[in-house]
C-alpha cells in the first residue's frame, strides 16, 4: 500500500503567508447566541427505489450517505446555541433534525465546551466535546447553510456524509495562517468505535492581489474493525421499509488527505464571483469478509469537486462537477464475494453534475432550486445511466435570541 506523505501535503498551504498580522477570526468575538437554521423542500424523483439501498460501484459507503426521496421533506433543521462565559470561556451545543422517506431524526448533534488564549501575536482556540473536524468545510454539510440540497459526493464517499465525533481539537492563529490538530474517538466514518482517530491542517486565510483567498492541505489516519454499512439499520433507515445494504465487514488501516482552494471578490456592491477546488484522497488497506468469506483489500479512492458562483444583488448561481476515481487490489478473493458486496467497479468513474439558483427573498428567507444529474451507479447490461432530478426548497434561518 502506498502511503500518504502529509508533509509534502501540509507545505503547499505555507507558500503565501503574509507578514500582516490579520484580524481576528470571526468566530473570536461571536457574542452568546440562539439560531435556527431550516432548510425544506420537494424532490421530483428519488435515484433510488425506496427499498433499495443506494450503492456506488468499488466505493464501501456507510454513516448517512443516504440519498434525499422524492416528495416533500424537512432536510435540515439546527437549533445553535452559544455561551460566552468569563476568561474566554464559551459553551457551545446544536440540535439536528433532519426527515427522510416519511420519517424525521431530532438528535443532540454537537456539544462542546471552548476556551481561547491570546497572545501578543497569536490565538490558541481549544474545543472538547462533540462536533465535526475542521480539515475541510465539505465535511461538515449541512443543507441549511450549503450552496446545494443535496449532498456532495466527496462528503458521502470520504465522510459518510457529514463528520461529527467526540474529541479535542486545538486551533492556532498567526497573521493569516491556521493550524489544526484534532484528536477523535473514530466513531465517524470511516473509521470505527473507539479505535481512534488523529487529524491535522494547515490553511492560509486572506487577500491575494484583492482575491479573498483560503488555501488548506490536511491529512487524517485511523483505523476500523469490523466496520459495516449500518445506514439502514435500525436508527438510521429513515424507513418502515426494510432495506439490505451490503454486510460486508472492514477491518485494517484508514488514511485521507486533501486540499482545497477557495477564491472569491467583491468586485462592486452589486456584483460577487467565487470558484472553489477540492481534492481528497483515500487509502484503506486491510481484509473484508461476511458471513462464510474474507478477502484482503488495498483501496484507493481520489475524489474531485470544482464550483462556479455568481451573486448579482439578490441572486446567485451555482455549477458544481464532482467525480471519483477508484482503484480495488483485492487477494484471496473469490468472484462472488466481490460482486456481492459491489465492489466491482470495472473502470467505472461515478460523477455527479449539479446546477443551483437562489433567491434571497428577504434577511431570513432563500428560495432555492436545482437540478442533479448522477452518475454514481452502473447496470449489469454494462451501460452507465445518468439520472435526471430537480429540487424547489426554502431556506430559512432567524436569530432567536
Amino acid at each position: 500500500m502506498r502511503k500518504i506523505t502529509p508533509y509534502i501535503l501540509l507545505a503547499t498551504s505555507l507558500l503565501s503567508v503574509s507578514t500582516v498580522m490579520a484580524h481576528e477570526p470571526s468566530f473570536i468575538d461571536m457574542p452568546s447566541q440562539l439560531l435556527l437554521k431550516s432548510a425544506m423542500g420537494v424532490q421530483n424523483t428519488s435515484i433510488v427505489a425506496n427499498d433499495q439501498a443506494w450503492l456506488i460501484p468499488g466505493v464501501m459507503l456507510g454513516g448517512e450517505s443516504t440519498p434525499q426521496s422524492s416528495g416533500t421533506a424537512i432536510n435540515d433543521l439546527q437549533l445553535f446555541g452559544r455561551l460566552n462565559l468569563e476568561g474566554d470561556y464559551y459553551l457551545g451545543s446544536k440540535i439536528g433534525f433532519h426527515q427522510h422517506q416519511g420519517e424525521g431524526e431530532l438528535e443532540l448533534e454537537n456539544y462542546w465546551f471552548g476556551k481561547y488564549f491570546k497572545f501578543e501575536n497569536s490565538i490558541l482556540k481549544i474545543d472538547v466535546g462533540k462536533t465535526a473536524t475542521d480539515v475541510t468545510p465539505t465535511a461538515n454539510y449541512h443543507s441549511s447553510q450549503d450552496e446545494f440540497n443535496t449532498k456532495p459526493l466527496l462528503a458521502e464517499a470520504f465522510f459518510g456524509g457529514h463528520h461529527k465525533d467526540t474529541g479535542v481539537k486545538a486551533n492556532w492563529y498567526w497573521h493569516e495562517l491556521e493550524v489544526g490538530l484534532e484528536a477523535w474517538n473514530g466513531d465517524s466514518w470511516p473509521t470505527s468505535s473507539s479505535k481512534g482517530n488523529v487529524a491535522g491542517f494547515v490553511r492560509y486565510h486572506g487577500f491575494i492581489y484583492g482575491v479573498k483567498t483560503d488555501v488548506a492541505s490536511w491529512y487524517s489516519a485511523g483505523k476500523a474493525e469490523q466496520r459495516i454499512d449500518s445506514r439502514y439499520d435500525s436508527g438510521h433507515s429513515h424507513s418502515a421499509t426494510t432495506i439490505t445494504a451490503p454486510d460486508v465487514r472492514f477491518t485494517g488501516d484508514v488514511a485521507m488527505a486533501g486540499s482545497y482552494v477557495l477564491l472569491s471578490q467583491q468586485v462592486n456592491d452589486d456584483f460577487l464571483w467565487l470558484a472553489q477546488w477540492e481534492w481528497m484522497h483515500s487509502e484503506q488497506d486491510g481484509k473484508i469478509e461476511d458471513t462464510t468469506q474474507s478477502a484482503g483489500i488495498d483501496q484507493t479512492l481520489d475524489g474531485y469537486r470544482f464550483m462556479l458562483g455568481v451573486n448579482y444583488q439578490t441572486h446567485k448561481f451555482f455549477v458544481q462537477q464532482e467525480y471519483l476515481a477508484i482503484n480495488n487490489k483485492f487477494t484471496d478473493a473469490s468472484t462472488s464475494l466481490i460482486e456481492q458486496q459491489g465492489l466491482y467497479n470495472q473502470g467505472f468513474e461515478p460523477q455527479r453534475l449539479m446546477f443551483g439558483y437562489h433567491w434571497q427573498w428577504n434577511a431570513d428567507f432563500t428560495l432555492r432550486i436545482e437540478s442533479v444529474s448522477d452518475k454514481t451507479q452502473s447496470y449489469q447490461d454494462g451501460l452507465d445511466k445518468t439520472q435526471q432530478y430537480w429540487s424547489l426548497g426554502l431556506i430559512w434561518q432567524h436569530k432567536l435570541l
